[in-house]
């Protein structure tokens, strides 16, 4: 019974979850705009993007409601405009948002709605469904667990498709775009489907590791759409809420949609999934429609293949086993260049033997602040360097001669320019702005003086638009319309594009005199095209994920009329297109008043209980964290089942200034000792600095600070003569971890060193100190997801016993008892490989993606001074780890662990030993 309730208390403490703290410099000035639907918090100078989202709130309230319940309850989305990501969230412990609002260049991603408005629809849908979902036992347990509570039973009983094909569903419905109006979004399950590759449903719900899963944007969106279409707009709020009041007990959500559907869950999907294959035409598929080669085999996606000769093209690629890296190709024949740095949207331009792409970076202090830099590597010499510095550049390309970079300039106050650099100093050589209700993406140059690139509007259409350099304006060579136009290429005056006619994504040759020809023709869409020498290479999805394509001939493409191409929204499945649609300035309203935000607002703002079980600690917590997430507040009690000890106490971090700061305290009570049971009164406060390096192809972080205690030890009833007095103690700490770049079937990083050093040392009072070091270090095995990793530790403390700190050195596995002597020194070798990846579900409720096995070898050895002796505690043994998802939602890893110890232990166990292993730190 013990072990069941330690699962659901992991399972409860899995689900509690914030995002980045004390993310934002203190140095941005905040307001709010407060409104009937929602309060939205952003940086001065950004009200243009609250009022839009204010006002799309109030809109999809109206007009989408019915489908989901008429509850209204506010809820702060913060703004965060200085980040380069392109996302949002929204959760409930605490409730809040965060939108991030830097636009993606890819209009095949989420639409070419304006991103604002794209984001502001969906992520609203996610506040209406939670506040609709608070019924039933969910509602009781949002009152025993807090804003968690509701949460957690929420995300069990209602699945994670559910949520994000809702919110997809109503951003395409609501808007002239959204994920639900682009063709590449349906094109993952045409693959699987055309490639006969019938997953398990489990499997397409929990995803893989080595196969390519479509996520549950997609497969939600499918569902939710068929079963509006075939029951009607309220039939997804009457299973939702039958199910988040677990009406139906155990299997909630399958047995409301049985009660509202008469059908099982099962042959609801099947059914879902026969729908859309027919309405696709699935069977009739052709695939690599002009005969073209498709080379690079294996799974893993490549991006942006490129021509290096005539028998040869360069790419990037991503594979289950591998980090990202850049290959060429020749004769079909793949060859590794070099490990690719983290870049930006994938999106890289070769010239004369370079390669020119934007890399990441974030400032070492503020992970909200964040850049985007232009870096340019030699294919010979395999050297780069960064030419710009803290700029926000994307899509970055070569001019013929290599000699100058167009790229995409987003400043941090949301302005959209075309920036022309020396490739060699990073000098700006041309600037241009564009109009505030326009976002270009993938610029080219045409030629050395002029340049072609994408734009996207705020009213979800798309246009290709040249320019000279010097210029002060830009012209429409494809006018706006719905159409999704990718990037771009060009040869010999004519631009090569892709967009979608008519159902499919292909490849476009718009020739210097404005004739427009259909180059490609592929069943699951042509993108990323480059050409060179009469023919053309491109990207297409494949069950395995998107591969390069070379078609030899173009003289194969067919004329079309440009009307087709401006006018062709494309097949949209299930979605009733009478909605109405979202007009920003139809249903702009007047100017809002807005108010200064003060950053310390919600000093407490308690939201949550969090139960946990941590061997031998029972603990409850009460949890605040304000809406900026620069405040967070613990109150706490534990019960310490092998002391049968009680404590309780407080916790606070400030993350306002560049130091984060600390402070708390506890009283236990009932500790045991030999003269009798004691209390402990504890205070401390505290510094750190935490730290982020991360660059290029390297994760690097590193955080220091310093804590001071106060400690005062008493016996009750023994007056002051039982007394231990009060004593200071000073705590000094310092972390920091150095790895390369991981792939999904790596159990650990390859390559890495990570280290801690931890100094505690009494001010007064007693005399009383402690080190302890650690230092470990990942090393390549000859297979390619395997690693070693060598790790040491060093303890050492003084011999005068008038306190002793706890004792946190990593002892040999497997001993009962673990000795604190004044010296201790340990060298551990572990070996990490996988063992399978099953991909394999039992009745919803468990799913394996990963077996591995960890094989150790641990030698301690503890050393007294006084003595001058040493005793070493070896051991040897083996971790087999299980890598589950229960529920489809929350991920756990569980096994089981033999050790063999090689020398006499401390107590009477055995020399062989077995161990269930469950994780507390996720």
């Amino acid at each position: 019974m013990k072990q069941f309730f330690v699962v659901i208390l992991f399972a409860i403490g899995l689900k509690m979850h914030a995002q980045q703290f004390s993310a934002v410099p203190p140095s941005v000035k905040w307001q709010i705009l407060k409104t009937d639907t929602v309060d939205v918090i952003f940086p001065k100078g950004f009200y243009g993007s609250a009022d839009v989202i204010a006002n799309i709130a109030a809109y999809e309230q109206k007009h989408s409601s019915f489908s989901i319940g008429q509850n209204v309850k506010k809820l702060p989305i913060v703004l965060q405009p200085f980040t380069i990501n392109s996302n949002g969230y929204v959760q409930l412990a605490p409730r809040r948002s965060e939108f991030f609002l830097t636009p993606p260049q890819s209009g095949y991603q989420l639409g070419v709605n304006g991103w604002t408005q794209n984001l502001a629809l969906h992520e609203y849908r996610h506040i209406m469904q939670y506040n609709n979902f608070n019924t039933g036992i969910s509602k009781s347990a949002r009152f025993l667990l807090g804003q968690h509570g509701q949460e957690l039973l929420n995300s069990a009983a209602i699945p994670n498709w559910f949520w994000e094909g809702d919110a997809v569903y109503y951003e395409t419905a609501l808007s002239n775009s959204g994920r639900g109006r682009i063709q590449n979004f349906f094109n993952y399950y045409k693959s699987l489907w055309v490639a006969g590759k019938n997953y398990s449903f489990m499997k397409l719900r929990n995803g893989s590791l080595k196969d390519m899963i479509p996520s549950h944007y997609h497969l939600g969106y499918l569902l939710v759409s068929y079963g509006r279409k075939k029951y009607g707009e309220a039939f997804w709020e009457q299973v939702c809420k039958d199910a988040a009041a677990y009406k139906g007990g155990f299997y909630p959500f399958q047995k409301a949609l049985l009660k509202h559907s008469n059908i099982t869950y099962k042959d609801f999907r099947n059914e879902a999934f026969s729908y859309f294959k027919k309405e696709m035409q699935v069977d009739s598929l052709r695939i690599t429609g002009n005969a073209g080669t498709t080379t690079v085999t294996g799974r893993g996606d490549v991006y942006f293949p490129q021509f290096v000769s005539d028998s040869s093209f360069i790419f990037l690629q991503s594979t289950p086993d591998r980090p990202p890296a850049f290959y060429i190709s020749k004769n079909q024949h793949e060859r590794l260049l070099f490990a690719a740095d983290f870049i930006t949207d994938n999106y890289f331009h070769h010239s004369q033997n370079k390669i020119v792409y934007s890399t990441p970076r974030t400032d070492a202090r503020w992970s909200y602040i964040q850049y985007s830099d232009v870096r340019i590597a030699d294919l010979t010499t395999k050297e780069a360097k960064t030419i710009t510095h803290r700029g926000r550049y994307f899509s970055p390309s070569f001019s013929a001669s290599a000699k100058k970079v167009v790229a995409i300039l987003q400043s941090e106050k949301q302005e959209n320019y075309i920036q022309v650099l020396d490739a060699n100093s990073g000098n700006i050589l041309f600037r241009y702005k564009l109009p505030e209700s326009e976002f270009a993406s993938f610029p080219r140059f045409l030629n050395d003086n002029e340049l072609v690139f994408g734009i996207r509007n705020t009213n979800g259409k798309m246009a290709l638009a040249q320019m000279k350099t010097g210029d002060s304006s830009h012209r429409l060579i494809i006018p706006f319309s719905p159409v999704v136009i990718g990037s771009v290429a060009v040869e010999n005056g004519s631009i090569f594009f892709s967009a979608s006619v008519e159902g499919a994504d292909n490849i476009f040759e718009l020739k210097s005199d404005g004739r427009i020809f259909q180059v490609t023709n592929e069943a699951l869409g042509g993108y990323q095209p480059d050409v060179g020498s009469g023919r053309v290479l491109y990207t297409t999805l494949t069950w395995e994920g998107y591969k390069p394509v070379v078609q030899n001939a173009r003289e194969t493409g067919t004329e079309i009329q440009r009307s087709r191409l401006a006018n062709s929204i494309g097949y949209v499945p299930a979605v009733d297109l009478l909605y109405p649609k979202f007009d920003g300035q139809k249903h702009a309203d007047t100017l809002r008043k807005t108010e200064s935000y003060n950053r310390t607002s919600g000093l407490l703002n308690f939201h949550s209980i969090k139960p946990f079980y941590d061997d031998p600690n029972w603990s409850l917590t009460l949890l605040g964290e304000n809406v900026l997430n620069n405040i967070q507040t613990e109150v706490f009690y534990v019960f310490n089942e092998n002391e049968f000890s009680h404590e309780a106490g407080f916790r606070q971090a400030f993350g306002l200034f560049y130091p984060v700061v600390t402070y708390g305290s506890s009283f236990t009570m009932g500790r045991p000792s030999q003269r009798g049971n004691y209390h402990q009164l504890n205070w401390n406060a505290g510094l750190h600095v935490p730290l982020n390096f991360s660059r290029n192809k390297t994760l690097s972080t590193l955080q220091f600070g310093s804590n001071i205690n106060f400690e005062k030890t008493f016996f009750p009833g023994k007056g002051a003569v039982g007394d231990q007095g009060a004593f200071f103690y000073l705590r000094n700490f310092l972390r920091f971890q150095v790895s390369g770049r991981s792939a999904p079937l790596y159990i650990v990083p390859r390559k890495a060193v990570a280290g801690s050093v931890q100094f505690r040392n009494a001010l007064s009072g007693v005399a009383a100190w402690q080190l302890l070091m650690q230092l470990s270090v990942n090393v390549p095995s000859v297979f390619r997801t395997h690693a070693f990793q060598f790790s040491g530790a060093f303890q050492q403390r003084d011999t005068a016993l008038q306190h002793l700190y706890a004792n946190n050195f990593p002892f040999s596995r497997g001993y009962v008892l673990k000795p604190d002597y004044p010296v201790m020194y340990k060298g551990t070798a572990n070996y990490f490989l996988p063992l399978a990846c099953p991909d394999w579900g039992l009745a919803h409720i468990i799913y394996v993606n990963r077996i591995r096995s960890t094989l150790f070898y641990d030698y301690a050895v503890p050393k007294s001074i006084r003595q001058q002796t040493s005793r070493p505690f070896a051991a040897t043994g083996a971790e087999v780890w299980f890598d589950t998802r229960w529920w489809n939602q929350f991920p756990l890893s569980v096994g089981f662990r033999y050790t063999r110890l090689l020398n006499e232990g401390l107590g009477k166990e055995n020399a062989n030993r077995f161990e269930i292993l469950l994780p507390v730190l996720f």
